[in-house]
Order: structure tokens, then sequence, then C-alpha cells
């Protein structure tokens, strides 16, 4: 009896200092963030006996949330997101990727306004590669501009109808990179004439010492549906730094990687 009430003793710490450690969260492993057709997601978590539950919809998963236990196939936009769990330890905090379902494809796009000489990426196909920039702005994903109004224009074989479209840039404002203050889109109407369609602006005040760094930065802008050949986006960068930042006065730079048409 007392043998097993020794192994008891035992066990009991050990259990208690697994449950106060936090898991971390799983990784969320896309073929592509921006696709056309679909894209395979990958989720892994190395841990015996640990599960990852997920949703695809932004939600946060619970535990009769699914299982993962196979590649994801996507066919439309989703947010994924997961967290491990495991009975010995404290659930991990979510882990989460937006993904983007590109609806039509330009055939060709052409910057107006040419980035900074750092930042040139590759050129006007930067913006219509289906390519996520990563950290690393030198990666040839990401356009940089500073203080510039960015115009690009975007053309497709045929004419097309969109309802929306998304703008991918990115916040770093230690390293002064804002968001844009405000997008405009213009469509070319069947008589040649350019037509205002939408416009996205901020809508609040940018406290850039609350920000954390976050290279996954989506504009949506809802556009005014008519058929056209051609678009063009024209992208107002946030301005000049304000008075509190260490670069206060100097343009903020704005970084551009993928314009999504849906």
């Amino acid at each position: 009896m007392m043998k097993y009430f020794l192994i008891f003793c035992c066990l009991v710490p050990a259990l208690v200092a697994a449950q106060e450690y936090h898991l971390a969260p799983p990784k969320i492993m896309p073929d592509s963030i921006f696709f056309l057709q679909h894209s395979t997601v990958r989720l892994a978590f190395a841990l015996d006996g640990a599960a990852i539950h997920f949703t695809t919809d932004g939600s946060l998963p619970v535990q009769s949330s699914p299982v993962y236990n196979a590649p994801l196939s996507l066919s439309a936009s989703s947010t994924i997101t997961a967290i491990s769990r495991h009975p010995e330890y404290i659930t991990s905090k979510p882990a989460r990727v937006q993904m983007i379902k590109a609806g039509f494809f330009p055939d060709t796009t052409r910057l107006l306004v040419q980035p900074d000489t750092q930042y040139t990426g590759r050129g006007g196909n930067s913006l219509s590669d289906l390519q996520k920039g990563g950290s690393d702005l030198h990666d040839g994903r990401w356009l940089g501009f500073r203080g510039d109004t960015v115009e690009a224009e975007f053309v497709f074989s045929k004419p097309v109808s969109c309802r929306q479209i998304v703008v991918s840039t990115l916040s770093d404002p230690g390293s002064w990179i804002f968001p844009p203050r405000r997008i405009d889109v213009y469509g070319e109407t069947a008589s040649g004439t350019w037509q205002h369609l939408g416009n996205w602006k901020s809508t609040q005040a940018y406290d850039w010492k609350q920000q954390a760094v976050n290279y996954a930065l989506y504009r949506e802008v809802e556009i005014k549906q008519i058929p056209a050949r051609r678009f063009k986006l024209k992208v107002i960068p946030y301005g000049y730094l304000p008075a509190d930042h260490p670069g206060a006065g100097a343009p903020a730079w704005l970084f551009l990687d993928e314009v999504i048409f849906q």
C-alpha cells in the first residue's frame, strides 16, 4: 500500500507542474496565402498526446472544434485559427492566418509611380503574382515607397466585374513603416472614361505606439461593379511621421506586396 502511495505523491507534483505551462501555438503552413483555385494548408505541433483544434471562419477553436488530422484544401477565402491542446498542459494561444482567394487575375500590371530604389521588388509583377511578402523586405515581393502616392494600373484581357479589391500592406511603425491613409479605385468604362468606383480610408487615429509589427495587413475596398478591362489604384500614404515618433517630420514608408481582385 505504501508503494502505491509514494508513486502517487511523486506523480502529483509533476502533473501540477506540467499544468502550469502554456503550450506553444501550432504552426499554420499554407501553400500560398493568395490563390486562384485552391490552397492546401498544413498544421503542425510536435508533442505526443497533443491535438490541434481549428476553425476556418476566424472564430476561436474550442474543445468541440474539428481536430486536425490531414492537410486542409481550401477553395474559398478563409481565416484559419488553430490551438494546441493537451490534457496535462494549458491550452495554447491561438495562431491565425488569413487566406485570400482571387476572383480575377490581371494580364498586365503597370506602376505609374516607381518605388524607392532600395525596394523595387519585381516591379509591377510584385503586385500580381499571388506571392505574400515576408519579414525580409528585400525578398523581391515587397515594393517600398517613401512619401509618394502610389498609382498602378491593372489590365485584363476581357472585361471583369469586381465587387472588392484587397490591398496587402504592412505595419511596422518602429521601422517608420505605416499603413496607407486612403485607397481609391477607378475603372475604365465602355466609353473609355475613368469612373471612381470606391475607396477605403482610415476612420480613426493611428496610435503607432500601440501597434505590433504586422506583415499581413489587408485593406478591403468595396467598389461599384461595372464591367471593365482596366482598373487604376491610387494608394495615399500615411504622410509625415507624428511629432512623438523618433523620425518626426520625415515621410512614412509605405509597403505593398499584392493587390487582389474579387
